[in-house]
């Protein structure tokens, strides 16, 4: 069954919470020349935290001492949340060689957090408990998930927004199930008005 859901009905309050706190990481000179005010707008524009909300919401009763690999990291923000809410364990990986200097210091705190700039297909992905990737569309193919060990557990997102660097999106949910078979525990929809997100949670047959 899919659940359909509008970005208006997702509570953002918890995951907003931290973008103050997050956002100190850019009073480091090297972090802010980094990137640019277009870039951090639309990381935290409403409809990509809506996102994230929605990806939270459905995290949180994971238990906290698990190996958790987040492909696509970015700038670490996602690291950075769920580390703020007990999470420890966390290794982040990133084609963009920005994203190692901002979410290493963004992340600084968490003397377990790992981050490394590589091709997710090129990563060992081998040996983690829980993996997480929100970005599935920014990722040309999917063979990193050919890798993935048995049992692990899944969140994975999608969309069928064109452009943006999307290389890799999906048309609908059902097409996004199709892609990425796993033993599935949730399917989702998120209308964002002009474009959808689609989640997948499971695990690795």
């Amino acid at each position: 069954m899919i659940d359909y859901i509008d970005y208006k009905d997702i509570d953002h309050v918890l995951i907003s919470s931290f973008i103050p706190e997050y956002m100190n990481c850019f009073y480091s000179d090297q972090c802010i020349a980094l990137t640019n005010l277009h870039e951090i707008r639309d990381m935290m524009r409403l409809k990509q935290i809506k996102g994230k909300a929605w990806f939270l919401s459905n995290f949180l009763n994971e238990d906290r001492s698990k190996k958790i690999l987040v492909i696509g990291g970015w700038f670490g923000f996602t690291s950075f949340v769920l580390y703020k809410l007990g999470f420890v364990n966390i290794t982040e990986i990133d084609i963009d060689p920005r994203s190692a200097i901002i979410s290493a210091h963004a992340n600084r705190f968490n003397k377990r957090f790992r981050h490394h700039v590589c091709d997710t297909n090129d990563f060992d992905i081998e040996n983690f408990d829980i993996v997480i990737n929100t970005s599935c569309e920014h990722i040309r193919d999917d063979n990193w998930f050919k890798n993935l060990s048995s049992g692990c557990k899944l969140y994975l997102q999608s969309t069928d927004l064109t452009g943006h660097d999307h290389t890799n999106v999906c048309e609908n949910v059902e097409q996004m199930i199709m892609k990425y078979p796993m033993n599935l525990s949730y399917a989702g929809k998120l209308s964002l008005d002009a474009y959808n997100r689609f989640m997948l949670i499971g695990s690795v047959n």
